[in-house]
């Protein structure tokens, strides 16, 4: 037998090889979700939504993200370990949008859909997608809300904005001018910045509670700063009238009893939902929207209890655990 029959028969056999070994390589089965944090309300709701969303296209959700809101390097690191590993797409809610846009950039150019909630990172591609709740409209949601239970009339001081975060800043910007607009007889006689520290935000919303002038109402921009509006009104050393209206679904029972009128609510199931179809899309190879606003939901003491709030907010089954 010759050398040259050998060898050529050599190559048949490992090119047989390789491709049996790349018809067993699989296709990626998963959505990566990372979240600002786990464990809570606010996210959760958006990982319910999206293992819908991801099913449409027979995909699951890996759901991971930091332990603490405020673990910035922890959520670079999951970005950078999503990015290299072998996922269908990310689905990603930055905690600070300027550290995350260039790890994005990159993930992106390399062709990875991506989905971003909640911040536009002005990264404009195709296989980029975002998904942002309405932070002004919900910002005018707390104004016309603080109008009515004041009846156009008193002061409220404003707790957790986040300078770091464009959508804090449109809600306190959307609050201000339609409170402006259509109550000038409310004042607004303390702006404070917040922190994802409750101990720190109770702090806050004491210290706004004993400023020279009474403050008949306090708005919370954040999950964090309206658990800190809540216990600090809870921790009042004289007891008076005081209306808390917060954001984001993190603290809602209390709404039941009156210790708080209302919350800013943002629709994460049908967030999570449409971000984990776009990712679908994106792997189809379908140009992936550009940006969808949704609607924010108030939910009050009128409607906590309604079908609406437990489906759009969280998942039905986790939402009636929660309640027995």
């Amino acid at each position: 037998m010759s050398s040259s029959a050998g060898f050529r028969r050599w190559l048949m056999a490992s090119l047989m090889l390789l491709a049996v070994v790349a018809g067993c390589r699989r296709a990626p089965k998963q959505i990566t979700l990372i979240p600002i944090t786990t464990g809570v309300p606010l996210w959760d709701a958006a990982h319910a939504g999206a293992v819908v969303g991801a099913a449409s296209c027979g995909l699951g959700v890996h759901y991971n993200g930091p332990a603490r809101d405020d673990d910035l390097q922890g959520q670079l690191t999951l970005f950078d370990n999503s990015r290299r590993g072998e996922y269908a797409g990310i689905i990603l809610v930055p905690i600070q949008a300027q550290a995350l846009r260039n790890p994005v950039q990159r993930a992106a150019s390399a062709g990875l859909p991506i989905v971003v909630i909640g911040e536009d990172l002005g990264i404009r591609r195709s296989n980029v997608a975002y998904f942002l709740s309405d932070e002004r409209l919900g910002g005018q949601m707390a104004a016309d809300e603080i109008g009515a239970l004041l009846h156009g009339k008193g002061a409220v001081a404003i707790m957790g904005l986040d300078l770091n975060r464009s959508s804090s800043l449109e809600r306190e910007r959307g609050f201000e001018a339609e409170l402006s607009k259509s109550f000038p007889g409310i004042q607004v006689v303390g702006r404070r910045s917040g922190s994802v520290n409750l101990a720190q935000e109770q702090q806050i919303g004491q210290e706004l509670l004993s400023l020279p002038v009474q403050v008949d109402a306090l708005v919370a921009l954040s999950a964090a700063s309206t658990r800190g509006a809540y216990f600090a009104k809870l921790n009042q050393a004289d007891p008076r009238p005081l209306h808390i209206v917060g954001f984001d679904q993190d603290l809602l029972m209390p709404i039941n009893t009156g210790e708080i009128d209302a919350i800013v609510a943002m629709r994460t199931r049908q967030i999570g939902k449409m971000a984990a179809e776009a990712i679908c899309a994106g792997v189809r190879g379908e140009p992936m929207k550009a940006g969808t606003v949704v609607q924010p939901l108030l939910v009050t003491a009128a409607n906590i209890g309604g079908a609406e709030v437990a489906d759009e907010l969280l998942d039905r089954a986790w939402w009636d655990e929660r309640k027995e």
